[in-house]
């Protein structure tokens, strides 16, 4: 329905010209005086005379009436007279129409509809097309100009049909064109020449018809004098068409229970009616198209595609007004590839999987080109060139800095307590409940890089007067993160990359004021200033000059202020999410009732920090991260042809190895290759831990620095609290459900809007108060103080 609306109406329209994203909505209540006056759902029933509306043949592209002959000529027999007419004047009789929809009767009861084929295609053994075969023959429809309309324009093909169609209506008895444009509102044509003054066209009409009241509806529809390209004037049939089929329209919709009562989020889920909702901001005015064609021909269709956003105008028109509006630069306007596209080799091996993430020169990221449309410099060290590998290193040294790593476990371990005391409440009796995804997990690596290395003005209990509020930032960094790591649903892309693209330079501003502000860029200079104004304004919590100062004694490249403040940016952004992404995993994994056993041995150690334990402690979390990673998987893109070693199977046995073309893409699937059964060195939780990445992106070596040290950290926390468990009912679990990416299983879960994201928004946990009696004493006091509000 939104497609017809947002496209198919937005295209007769012509609202495109202006970028508008006004649409008409025929759905909503129409009131007078508090009285509902045009009822909804009610069905519909539509005159015959709309029929005839909609027989737009005059429209039809050269390619169009090309394949339209050649398709009719296979179906009359050998040596038809009509087979030795030339191109162009190809017509029909009556009989020769009779003929080919016999032919057409018999040739498709013989075989099965599962069977049937057309333009030339083949089916697949499983019944299907091939994907590019399809994508051709949609991308040529939007590439073909349609015909105008008008008369004398209908081609020779068609005047079979058309001559039909005129002896059905009258048939039928339907109305003249006036008694028609008077039911739909319209003024009476009152001579031939207010109807069509082109040519002779009145003339002709007033010899067959004498009184313009005479004039046949079918005649009068497609012989209508053309409006003009303009303001709300985009497909330009004749005037009387423009507004039936408007109200034609609204009548239907209208009438649909489907698309009126019944649409509703109880009957399509939250997230399947804001699915089915128009978005305005999504590149395509509002249009819903192009979610279709992105979902269904992702390979055909990329991000920022006219053929995608607009696929009901030609290109080149297209390009003409986007450039006029100064909006070409946001969209590409070249072709998709018409050939297949090789499919996206999945890699399941935890050897064929480290084998590829070793070799970072032959098999390239597939996340530069997000990266770099957000900021200059090297983002994420996309890329292995030395200057980039020594500018992650100086941003590892600085975050892994002598001490620092301890420093921030104990302000993970003091700032979970502290938020777990503050955020909970009351369940019942001698029961308290925090929402422990949403008000700690998401909440804690947030504080940490706006506080400990970033510098960014947080707004906090702490710190009243800052800018940003814990979910602001929150926002920001997940969107950022979506945007550059996943970012796998076309139809996503723009909405991703125009809040991406405002929250990057956000960040980025502050943090090079801070880099201005610190180590050998003391010197006076306007962001320097700006910083020192944002300290004395917002009071904020800011312990960054530890990580800022290491940051410039290990720039032995020299790197700018932009492209330091681009590094800094890449590891706040990939280490808090990851972060957040992870912890909440390993909680919700040892919160079921089948670990409880590991759960009290994680709370027997919380009190415990020896080197010993903390291995212990990361060893859980890599087990959980084994069995529950934050990642299904991670793409990569070949740079040359290359053989993957694929290790031995489960029974000691060598796989075959995996040889790749260049430009092959593939799926390196993190959640299969830490099943495998591989023995590792290291672990607490288990000996099958296997050294996998579970970070998307080639900073994943802090990011699991991060995660070994500082999960551990909040889950001395948690589970130390009294009888923690999961909440009632739905409260208790994550509402999400399972999206399979190249055959492995991914979670996608809910937001807070109802609407589908890869970041967990709730969960809640209880605590029993009558057992604080067993806690170390911060604790007892935390919960003492709780029952007592």
């Amino acid at each position: 329905m939104n497609a017809i609306l947002g496209d198919y109406l937005s295209g007769i329209l012509g609202t495109f010209r202006e970028a508008s994203e006004w649409c008409l909505n025929p759905l909503e209540e129409i009131r007078k005086g508090g009285k509902t006056i045009v009822n909804r759902a009610e069905g519909n029933s539509v005159s015959v005379e709309f029929n005839l509306l909609y027989r737009w043949h005059a429209t039809l592209t050269s390619k169009d009436e090309e394949w339209l002959e050649q398709a009719v000529k296979s179906l009359l027999p050998r040596g038809h007279a009509a087979l030795s007419k030339p191109k162009g004047s190809f017509e029909l009789t009556e009989e020769d129409f009779k003929i080919i929809s016999k032919n057409t009767k018999e040739h498709n009861e013989k075989i099965p509809p599962h069977k049937w084929v057309f333009g030339g295609l083949v089916r697949n053994k499983d019944g299907g097309f091939d994907d590019h075969e399809l994508a051709h023959i949609l991308l040529d429809a939007t590439d073909n100009q349609a015909c105008a309309y008008g008369a004398r324009g209908i081609p020779a093909i068609m005047k079979v049909v058309e001559v039909m169609g005129i002896k059905t209506a009258r048939k039928w008895g339907v109305c003249s064109l006036n008694e028609f444009r008077k039911f739909v509102g319209l003024k009476q044509y009152e001579s031939f020449e207010e109807w069509n003054p082109t040519g002779d066209i009145a003339k002709v009409a007033r010899d067959l018809y004498q009184h313009i009241d005479n004039l046949e509806l079918y005649v009068g529809l497609m012989c209508e004098e053309s409006k003009k390209p303009g303001d709300g004037a985009g497909l330009c049939p004749g005037y009387t068409i423009s507004r039936a089929i408007l109200a034609d329209a609204v009548c239907l919709t209208r009438g649909d229970r489907f698309l009126t009562t019944d649409l509703t989020p109880y009957n399509l889920t939250s997230w399947g009616f804001q699915d089915c909702a128009r978005d305005t901001k999504n590149g395509s005015m509002g249009g819903m198209f192009s979610k279709l064609l992105f979902r269904a021909l992702p390979e055909y269709y990329p991000p920022g595609s006219v053929y995608a956003h607009f696929p009901f105008v030609v290109p080149p028109e297209m390009e003409h007004w986007l450039t006029k509006m100064n909006l070409h630069q946001r969209y590409t306007f070249n072709r998709p590839p018409k050939g297949p596209v090789t499919p996206v080799i999945p890699i399941v091996s935890a050897a064929g999987v480290q084998s590829v993430l070793q070799n970072p020169t032959v098999f390239k990221t597939m996340h530069l080109g997000s990266a770099q449309h957000l900021v200059d410099g090297s983002f994420f060290c996309f890329d292995n060139e030395p200057r980039h590998i020594n500018a992650r290193n100086m941003v590892g040294n600085a975050l892994t800095r002598t001490g620092a790593m301890d420093n921030y476990a104990k302000y993970f371990r003091e700032h979970t307590r502290r938020l777990l005391k503050l955020r909970s409440f009351r369940s019942g009796p001698n029961r308290y409940a925090v929402n422990i995804v949403r008000d700690v997990i998401n909440v804690i690596p947030i504080h940490w890089i706006c506080e400990e290395i970033a510098g960014i003005p947080l707004k906090s209990e702490e710190a009243p007067r800052g800018i940003y509020t814990e979910q602001e930032v929150y926002e920001m960094v997940t969107t950022i993160y979506s945007f550059v790591f996943i970012n796998n649903d076309n139809s996503e892309d723009w909405p991703l990359r125009e809040h991406s693209t405002v929250y990057a330079k956000i960040l980025v501003e502050y943090i090079q004021n801070r880099l201005q502000a610190s180590g050998n860029h003391r010197m006076l200079s306007i962001r320097g200033i700006k910083d020192l104004i944002s300290h004395l304004f917002t009071q904020e919590i800011d312990h960054s000059d530890p990580f800022y100062q290491m940051l410039f004694k290990s720039n032995s490249d020299q790197l700018g202020i932009d492209e330091l403040s681009s590094n800094v940016l890449s590891v706040i952004v990939s280490c808090a999410a990851t972060l957040i992404h992870a912890t909440t995993h390993v909680v919700d994994y040892y919160l079921d009732k089948e670990r409880e056993a590991e759960r009290k041995r994680i709370a027997g150690l919380a009190t415990d920090f020896t080197p010993e334990t903390n291995a212990t402690l990361a060893g859980y979390v890599r087990e959980a991260l084994r069995h529950a990673p934050p990642a299904a998987g991670t793409f990569r893109k070949a740079a040359a042809d290359a053989r993957i070693e694929q290790g031995k199977d489960e029974k000691g046995r060598d796989r075959p190895p995996l040889d790749v073309k260049k430009g092959d893409r593939l799926f390196l699937s993190i959640a299969q290759a830490n099943k495998d059964p591989i023995k590792s060195s290291t672990g607490g939780g288990s000996d099958k831990t296997p050294q996998i990445p579970f970070g998307r992106g080639t900073n994943s070596y802090y990011e699991e620095t991060c995660c070994e040290k500082l999960i551990p950290a909040m889950l001395r926390a948690i589970f130390s609290l009294p009888n923690v468990q999961r909440g009632p009912g739905f409260t208790g679990t994550m509402n999400r459900f399972v999206n399979w990416v190249h055959g492995s299983k991914e979670y996608v879960y809910i937001s807070n809007r109802g609407t589908v994201s890869p970041w967990p928004a709730s969960l809640l946990i209880e605590v029993r108060a009558d057992d604080v009696i067993s806690l170390p004493y911060d604790l007892i006091t935390f919960f003492c103080s709780t029952m007592k509000r």
